[in-house]
């Protein structure tokens, strides 16, 4: 077998567990998802699935990736990202599932590494200097306020369009980022108090 077969089949095999657990996941909700059956349905051994993630949490994290990828572009950039209305979008399409994701330990797992996400960015952001906080906290205050946003306005608690979710995820990203990091260059733009 040649590399390029062995890499697709691999991508193949990865793209079959995630598809797997998503499903599973909004089914049973996170707490009903079961390793051995996310394999199952995937049709591949566990150990298949152990060579591409080291266990739930993981799987949930690389699901949600693309998202969080979004969501920390908002944090650094004064343009508002490409992409970024597709995750408002996208919840608001699945809301009635959008409760599995935003429930208990999933919601604290994905707010965990989405500001893990951020810190690493606000952290090489090109100027970055002195912050009111230690960046940590900023990362962790801006993730805490993009997913308690989005659950807000999923579960009915204020409307909104998908197009105001949106731009209000980038504006009040990128002002705590202005607020709490004042002297950071940010798209090279130095701001100094």
């Amino acid at each position: 077998m040649n590399q390029d077969s062995a890499d697709r089949r691999i991508e193949r095999s990865r793209r079959a567990i995630l598809e797997a657990f998503r499903s599973l996941f909004f089914e049973r909700g996170y707490g009903g998802v079961d390793v051995c059956e996310v394999a199952a349905r995937a049709n591949v051994g566990r150990s298949t699935l152990y060579k591409h993630f080291r266990n739930k949490e993981d799987l949930l994290v690389q699901s949600l990736r693309p998202f969080l990828a979004l969501l920390t572009d908002a944090c650094i950039s004064d343009r508002q990202p490409d992409g970024l209305s597709y995750i408002p979008e996208h919840f608001w399409e699945k809301r009635r599932f959008a409760r599995a994701v935003f429930s208990g330990r999933s919601m604290s797992l994905i707010v965990a590494t989405l500001a893990e996400a951020i810190e690493q960015r606000l952290t090489v952001m090109p100027g970055a200097g002195p912050s009111l906080l230690p960046v940590r906290l900023v990362a962790a205050q801006l993730a805490a306020s993009q997913m308690t946003l989005l659950d807000e306005w999923l579960r009915g608690r204020g409307a909104a369009t998908t197009a105001q979710i949106t731009v209000a995820l980038h504006r009040s990203s990128r002002a705590l980022v202005r607020e709490l990091m004042p002297y950071g260059s940010v798209d090279g733009f130095i701001r100094e108090n």
